[in-house]
């Protein structure tokens, strides 16, 4: 991906080498075509398992949290392309066919406080503003409500990788 991104970049940028400005097209170019590659492949496995609502309402919990933090990130496309589709397969499909269960509740404030931790911003106001859109979920949409869920634990273990990945670079 990143090798078809700088070209693309240098006949954007009409280069016949990789300057500041094509270096700048390339990276942006990657970050669109990897995002648009996984986001289009997990749309099509979602609506082979019927799951296209699930899909949607997971991605519109799940993305502005993790845009919002550091997180664990794979080195090579194909790890996080794999990993990513069957991170929202899995969480679509709980989302479709495990039944909403007041004894979940407990489990978002386990992960909300793990996952304010585990962050390096830290932001109080973010945490309590999804507890209070959690909270207003339950009297609409128990979906949503699963989905902040999954959305808030699943960037929880993102987080959790980030540390592990930096425990280990630390040491060796």
């Amino acid at each position: 991906m990143h090798k078809l991104s700088q070209k693309l970049a240098l006949i954007i940028t009409n280069s016949s080498y990789l300057d500041d400005m094509s270096e700048m097209v390339s990276y942006s170019l990657e970050a669109i075509l990897t995002t648009s590659i996984t986001a289009i492949s997990a749309f099509l496995l979602t609506a082979y398992t019927d799951c296209v609502l699930e899909y949607l309402i997971f991605n519109a919990c799940f993305i502005p949290i993790r845009i919002r933090h550091k997180s664990f990130h794979f080195k090579k496309f194909i790890q996080c392309f794999i990993c990513s589709n069957l991170m929202i397969l899995l969480c679509c499909l709980i989302l479709k066919y495990i039944p909403y269960h007041n004894t979940v509740i407990p489990l978002l404030f386990i992960f909300l406080t793990s996952h304010f931790y585990l962050s390096i911003e830290r932001n109080k106001f973010e945490i309590f503003f999804i507890a209070i859109i959690f909270t207003l979920s339950l009297f609409f949409n128990k979906t949503i409500s699963m989905a902040i869920l999954l959305s808030v634990s699943m960037n929880t273990i993102l987080m959790l990788g980030r540390l592990y990945n930096e425990k280990n670079i630390k040491h060796d």
